[in-house]
């Protein structure tokens, strides 16, 4: 990007590696919550070579983001990022140019069967895996600018609302 920071791309993730500090909002549970001191951001497809299902490698979905990061090489404690049962190829990468800032959305969808909205009954739920069908949309959002804290949450909404009508 413009400022530094570098996007890589690999047939199972695409990661943001920070060029410098950066103030991020993230509702990972993995350093999730507005921080300033990750170096990196991650969304990874985690459906198995041999598998149509994903597989938790932990008990927990937290603990599961964990493993994941060191599996991609990134520090734990530095890092926040999502996972998805969508492949990598099948993403949208685009970037515009606001006013001189560049504005880049990297965003996966998959919710062929699992498509909701706030409100619909609740299709997971991380103490009884059973019957859990695959599906998100994850949104990661870059832009060159310095947001203030308040202004990243007041963010969340319309991108909330691009997650809804996706």
């Amino acid at each position: 990007m413009r400022n530094g920071d570098k996007i890589i791309r690999t047939p199972k993730s695409v990661q943001i590696h920070f060029a410098q500090k950066r103030r991020v909002a993230s509702t990972s549970l993995l350093n999730g919550g507005t921080r300033e001191d990750l170096q990196a951001v991650f969304n990874f497809d985690e459906i198995p070579e041999d598998s149509e299902f994903c597989e938790m490698l932990a008990p927990t979905y937290a603990e599961h983001l964990g493993l994941v990061c060191q599996d991609l090489g990134l520090p734990v404690t530095s890092t926040t990022g999502l996972t998805t049962a969508v492949h990598m190829d099948n993403g949208v990468d685009q970037t515009r140019d606001y006013q001189g800032h560049e504005v880049r959305c990297l965003c996966t969808g998959g919710v062929d069967v699992n498509g909701g909205r706030f409100g619909d009954p609740p299709g997971y739920d991380e103490w009884v895996i059973e019957g859990h069908e695959p599906g998100t949309v994850n949104i990661i959002l870059l832009v060159d600018m310095d947001i203030p804290p308040g202004g990243l949450n007041r963010l969340m909404i319309p991108l909330t609302e691009a997650k809804t009508a996706a």
